[in-house]
Parts: structure tokens; C-alpha cells; sequence
């Protein structure tokens, strides 16, 4: 009592679920990985099977166990070789888990997220924004919540349809049909920083700024260059040594502990 800590743990739960077609949005996709049980029929849980497969797998526990086990420590011994590409925040399992299987020949667990990642709807909802914003709306210029629910408000030529007005619909709608300004600023907000390729085969990325007058968010899409590449890296670069040096303490001259 009387203090606030941020205490390191390790953390060695799985979570798994079963569903019809289960898949992932936002910063969810990369965290999970779908597998697809095709039975090819009609009335699937009328099948009979010649074992219990669970019974199976409680009973000879210790041997599968002992097997996965004997495959990591091959990898381990063939001094790792480099399968497969990184996967940032797990690597750990990159290592452990998914580069024994790849090493063995066996398809790339990773590979689902691909297919969940095409499926995102908050991500196809951000490409369909950058694609409208691209043809319509100007790259070097601030948009704030308001202006973006006016344009969307605005009367399409002819008998056209306005399709920024569909699509912030689907995003920020509320009860009574309308653009919510809030809903539409939160999800702004949440997107801004995430980097997206369109059509053109550019990748683009949603800016947050700040009106200096009226004191609100603004909002840019602006191509991702070469330099903003770069930017992140050392960005990312100085969190990493940021958080390992507070968890290892400060360091004095040489290296010493202070």
C-alpha cells in the first residue's frame, strides 16, 4: 500500500478459441493465429473416428512433450538457422516454436496472419480512407474531425454517391444515422501512426497534429519516404536501450552500476 509499481513478470498463458470463420482486427491480427479445420462435409459432427483423440493426447502427455522438446533442442544444436524472418514482440516463440517447424519442413505458422491481415476490416477501412483521401483531398494539408464530417456531408455531383460519407458511416455512425465527430476523432486517433500501402503501390501513413488556434486535432496523410523510414528505426532503436537500460539500472562511467 502507499506505492505504484510496474513489477516484471513472465507471462505463459495460451489463449484458443474455436468458432466459425474466427478472424482478428486491429492490433489483434498479429497477435493471433488462425488454423482452419476443413471437413469436407456436410453434417461434420455426425463422423466417426476409429480413437479418442484427446484420451490419446492425455494419456501419452509425456511423450509429446518429450518430442517437442527433443525438436527444439536439434534446432538448437544446428545452431539455429535462419528459416524464417523475424517476428517482433515474439521472439522468443520465433525461435523456439515456429523456426523448428519451419526447419522441419512444416508450413510457416506465421503465414496465417497474412490472410487475417487481408480480412482486417479496421485496416480495409484505413486504405479505403487513404484511397479517397489521395484523389480527392490534398496530402500537404490539415484536416480537422469537423472539416473531414463536412466534406463527407457535402452533396455529390450528379447522381453520384459520396463515398467518404459510406465509408465514415461505417466507421464513426451513430444511432440516428449520422457521422459522430467523436467516434470519428477516436478512431482518428487510434489509426494515427500506422503506416498502410494503397493502390499505387505507395504506403502512406495518418499524422496527428494540432490546430495552434482552435486548439483541436488535425489530421494529414502523408507518404512514408525514405527518411521517415529511417526516423522510426532510430526511434524505435532508442526506446529499445531506453527500456533496457531502466532494466538494468542506470550505468555509470564504463559500464558501472551507479
Amino acid at each position: 500500500m502507499g506505492r505504484s509499481e510496474t513489477p516484471e513478470c513472465e507471462v505463459r498463458t495460451a489463449t484458443y478459441a474455436t468458432g466459425n470463420n474466427v478472424t482478428f482486427k486491429g492490433d489483434m491480427v498479429r497477435r493471433g493465429l488462425a488454423c482452419n479445420l476443413e471437413t469436407l462435409d456436410e453434417r461434420p459432427e455426425l463422423r466417426k473416428f476409429a480413437r479418442n483423440t484427446l484420451r490419446q493426447a492425455a494419456a501419452n502427455r509425456a511423450s509429446y512433450v518429450a518430442a517437442a522438446l527433443t525438436v527444439m533442442r536439434a534446432y538448437l544444436a544446428a545452431g539455429v538457422p535462419e528459416v524464417c524472418g523475424p517476428f517482433g514482440s515474439y521472439a522468443e516463440w520465433s525461435t523456439m516454436v515456429r523456426g523448428p517447424l519451419v526447419w522441419l519442413g512444416e508450413p510457416d505458422p506465421v503465414a496465417s496472419i497474412d490472410k487475417t491481415q487481408a480480412e482486417d476490416p479496421e485496416l480495409a477501412d484505413l486504405r479505403g480512407l487513404g484511397e479517397y483521401w489521395v484523389g480527392e483531398l490534398k496530402l500537404a494539408e490539415h484536416y480537422r474531425v469537423a472539416r473531414l464530417v463536412e466534406i463527407a456531408n457535402e452533396a455529390p455531383p450528379g447522381f453520384n454517391t459520396n463515398l467518404l460519407k459510406d465509408l465514415l458511416l461505417r466507421i464513426a455512425g451513430d444511432k440516428d444515422g449520422d457521422i459522430s465527430a467523436k467516434r470519428l476523432g477516436e478512431w482518428l486517433r487510434r489509426n494515427s501512426g500506422r503506416v498502410v500501402r494503397l493502390s499505387d503501390g505507395h504506403r502512406y501513413w495518418l499524422i496527428q497534429g494540432r490546430d495552434a488556434h482552435a486548439h483541436v486535432a488535425t489530421y494529414q496523410l502523408s507518404r512514408l519516404t525514405y527518411r521517415d523510414c529511417w526516423d522510426l528505426r532510430e526511434l524505435h532503436r532508442d526506446l529499445y536501450y531506453f527500456r533496457m537500460r531502466n532494466r538494468a539500472g542506470p550505468l555509470g562511467p564504463a559500464g558501472g552500476r551507479l
